[in-house]
């Protein structure tokens, strides 16, 4: 059960003393923080430690209870304030309920009444601070909604509205890391992964799934080692799901309209997986200096294929297949689907010669080479 913060004020110190003593606040779900023997000091207490409840007495020097009540509603809109007082006038009363005064219990304090207000009070704290974290979910929804729309179209409405929902703070996003994982590992409960990380790890992030294999982690965090917090995240995901997620790195983010671009940047630095699946965590910004075969060449390679393929010429497509092999595993610039696709053709040549019209074989190999998650892979079956 949650426990909420109670600040006592009356001048009568010995009043304090028997609302200590005769009730059981701990029982209630209540702390009391301490209390003021006036109503300038009691306002003091509440700007400094900004309790949930005040409970206090009408006639204090200085400040009265209605006037308390009337200033600590300016500087803390939602505290909840509990009149007492052993004037039974329904002016004070009316006036009480004026400034949003919850209850009014008349002085001495009898403790079953007591409990009864209290029992009242806990349960419309309990009920504003669930209405308040519904709406506060509702809003991180949909700013995350708008979030992902941006980032795939770049349109600066849906960028204006993620950034006021999910920014109040006026805090910018200046790093972003991509999680990959296999197939639907992303598909997972996600708040119990999200508390689960946010207990591993020692920092404030945004979370966004972007698909059922790949989540976006965005920090604030502008001098902060990001190799160290992938080191994190690798770790995690490998140790409580026994998952070995690959993990992209952005550079340094200065404005929310760079976000499209450095997402989309990051998900073609994490096609880099593809090439190298023995290297987990990929940083945005690292050239990879590669022999390049042009167009033409390539072209004139799978010409040559085709037809080694059609004249049965082992000894020359072994040769041809070589060159193509050596382009593709130098060079990582060329998507994990296009790859699937040439190599799937080369396939798709072979079974038409050596086994026309086995389309079911046909077909159970394609599947397998699409399934295929390295280059090494597609590469083995293909050969």
């Amino acid at each position: 059960m949650d426990t909420y913060t109670v600040l006592l004020a009356d001048d009568e110190e010995e009043v304090i003393k028997a609302i200590r003593r005769k009730i059981n606040w701990e029982g209630l779900g209540f702390s009391v923080i301490g209390f003021a023997n006036n109503g300038v000091k009691a306002l003091e207490m509440v700007e400094e430690f900004q309790p949930d409840v005040v409970l206090t007495d009408i006639k204090m020097p200085y400040m009265t209870g209605l006037e308390l009540a009337k200033a600590a509603r300016e500087l803390q809109p939602e505290i909840e304030i509990v009149i007492f007082s052993g004037y039974n006038d329904f002016s004070y009363a009316k006036e009480a309920l004026h400034y949003g005064v919850v209850d009014y219990v008349l002085k001495p304090v009898d403790p079953g009444e007591f409990h009864k207000t209290y029992c009242s009070v806990r349960d419309h704290i309990l009920e504003k601070n669930t209405q308040k974290g519904e709406i506060a979910r509702q809003q991180d929804d949909l700013g995350k909604y708008f979030l992902q729309n941006f980032l795939y179209d770049g349109k600066e409405e849906n960028g204006t509205k993620a950034a006021e929902l999910l920014c109040q703070d006026g805090g910018q996003y200046t790093h972003m890391i991509l999680a990959g994982g296999e197939d639907c590992f992303f598909e997972v409960d996600e708040e119990k992964l999200l508390g689960q990380l946010r207990e591993h790890m020692s920092r404030q992030f945004l979370y966004l799934n972007v698909a059922a294999n790949e989540s976006l982690f965005l920090f604030q965090e502008r001098y902060a080692d990001y190799e160290t917090v992938a080191k994190e995240l690798y770790q995690f995901f490998k140790n409580k799901y026994d998952e070995e997620c690959y993990l992209a790195v952005s550079e340094e983010i200065t404005d929310w309209q760079e976000l499209p671009e450095v997402f989309s940047g990051l998900e073609e630095v994490l096609e880099e997986k593809f090439y190298q699946p023995r290297q987990k965590i990929f940083f945005a910004g690292e050239v990879q200096e590669t022999r390049e075969m042009d167009e033409a060449e390539e072209s004139q390679v799978l010409n040559n294929i085709k037809e080694d393929i059609q004249y049965k010429d082992s000894i020359h497509l072994r040769q041809d297949f070589q060159k193509l092999e050596r382009k593709y595993r130098e060079s990582m610039k060329f998507s994990e689907m296009y790859v699937k696709f040439v190599f799937s053709n080369i396939v798709k040549d072979i079974y038409e010669e050596i086994n026309p019209g086995d389309v079911k074989a046909l077909s159970k190999m394609i599947d397998r080479l699409y399934r295929c998650r390295k280059i090494e892979d597609v590469l083995a079956i293909t050969e």
